[in-house]
């Protein structure tokens, strides 16, 4: 008896962590998504609250979104717009892969997109981790 309720709960955690990726896929594609469209609106002030804090303040760092009042933060945000306005939305692209890593800033969640460029296809991969309720950007490689 014992054994059946235990593979119970062992089936239902599983169903469940199965369930949040899913959940984790399909949002973090459409903040994916949602960002390409703002920087294709020239709204780099809105960009900040998709792109996570790397700043020296540890009490932040991994853990809110940019804020564009400030000027560091402001030129990383400012950088990241130019990025993806310069390498990426010029180009068709297709979303290829979900995979998610855990590190020590917490769990990474990643979409893989291949663009195609003048030079062929390029991959991409853009890496968010979820703070709060939101999924924000860390790194784009």
């Amino acid at each position: 008896m014992k054994t059946t309720a235990i593979l119970a709960l062992f089936l239902l955690f599983s169903v469940s962590l199965q369930a949040q990726k899913r959940r984790d896929k399909r949002k973090v594609k459409a903040t994916i998504q949602k960002m390409f469209s703002i920087v294709e609106e020239g709204k780099s002030m809105e960009l900040a609250k998709y792109i996570v804090y790397r700043g020296d303040d540890r009490n932040r760092k991994w853990k809110d979104y940019s804020r564009y009042e400030n000027p560091q933060e402001k030129h990383q945000v400012q950088n990241i717009h130019q990025r993806i306005v310069d390498r990426y939305l010029p180009y068709d692209y297709k979303f290829i892969k979900f995979l998610s890593q855990k590190e020590s800033e917490g769990e990474w969640l990643v979409w893989q997109l291949n663009f195609q460029t003048n030079d062929g296809t390029k991959e991409v991969y853009f890496a968010f981790l979820k703070v709060g309720d939101k999924y924000l950007l860390g790194d784009i490689d």
